[in-house]
């Protein structure tokens, strides 16, 4: 999605870019649930009120990212009669069973984690990450380092094209100047997404909860214009 703007007629233009082709769809009502860092690189010439534009130019995002061990043979925190969903104090805040429901035998555990860590995660290869973690989880889950398939992987939300941050976090002062903005519509155009959520931010719930409330919206003007 390149630019959204006015259409001549009436309704709005958005145009696309198809694999270097521009693609211009007209639309009388539009749910856009992309989310605000990709926004704001979208041209927008609509009649906005310059609270709604700080709110996308300004919302702040995380910065979160995912180490991912796999193991073979068993699962070390079942074996151990826990579940795996974890919090410590060592290098990483947080992690959990990644494989729920799957092989009993095969599997996964995530460490996930924001700031700082994310940035660690990112810059280290896979290998310097593994010889930090895994004495760490050994610790934790006795047995991992036998368990330890020899694979893993890594995903960094701040490198997806699609997003370039992980979930919406609101910087210093932001609850008090913007927070409602976010699901305000314009016009005919209405938003969804966690970003836009107020009880599930950063959650998929918010986006399943939002994207319901905007069709709610859609479908409510629709039936006043009818």
């Amino acid at each position: 999605l390149k630019s959204i703007s006015k259409s001549d007629d009436k309704g709005y233009s958005l145009e696309f870019d198809n694999q270097g082709t521009p693609v211009v769809v007209k639309a009388d009502h539009v749910i856009i649930a992309i989310p605000f860092t990709m926004l704001r690189l979208v041209k927008m010439d609509l009649p906005m009120a310059a609270e709604k534009i700080k709110c996308i130019n300004e919302i702040g995002y995380g910065n979160s990212s995912k180490f991912i061990v796999g193991v073979t043979k068993n699962k070390p925190w079942r074996t151990h009669g826990k579940q795996g969903y974890t919090f410590t104090d060592l290098t990483f805040g947080c992690g959990w069973d990644s494989s729920q429901s799957q092989s009993e035998t095969e599997g996964s555990f995530t460490i996930f984690g924001g700031g700082d860590f994310s940035d660690k995660v990112k810059n280290e290869n896979l290998d310097v990450l593994a010889n930090q973690f895994l004495p760490q989880l050994n610790t934790i889950y006795p047995g991992m380092d036998k368990a330890y398939s020899g694979k893993n992987t890594k995903f960094c939300w701040s490198e997806n094209p699609y997003s370039k941050a992980g979930y919406s976090s609101f910087k210093t002062g932001q609850w008090s100047t913007m927070a409602g903005w976010e699901s305000v519509p314009v016009e005919e155009i209405y938003f969804a997404g966690e970003h836009v959520s107020r009880e599930f931010q950063g959650y998929m719930n918010g986006g399943a909860q939002t994207g319901r409330v905007a069709a709610e919206m859609l479908i409510k003007s629709m039936a006043g214009n009818d």
